[in-house]
């Protein structure tokens, strides 16, 4: 869909932008394995209470 577009604004080949994509995936996929894992180890409410809260002051 942004193929073309990502090829001719960067300048680069379909298989670097392949490439890209392939690592941006499995860079997904990897971080969400881990934060999974995480969040069945801890609990939603850990999971959650380091994001920044709008209007709280902290």
């Amino acid at each position: 869909m942004y193929k073309n577009s990502l090829i001719a604004h960067f300048d680069a080949s379909q298989t670097a932008i392949g490439v890209i994509f392939s690592i941006a995936i499995v860079m997904l996929g990897l971080s969400a394995a881990v934060a999974d894992t995480w969040v069945e180890a801890n609990g939603p409410h850990k999971a959650t209470s380091w994001t920044p809260r709008a209007g709280r002051g902290r």
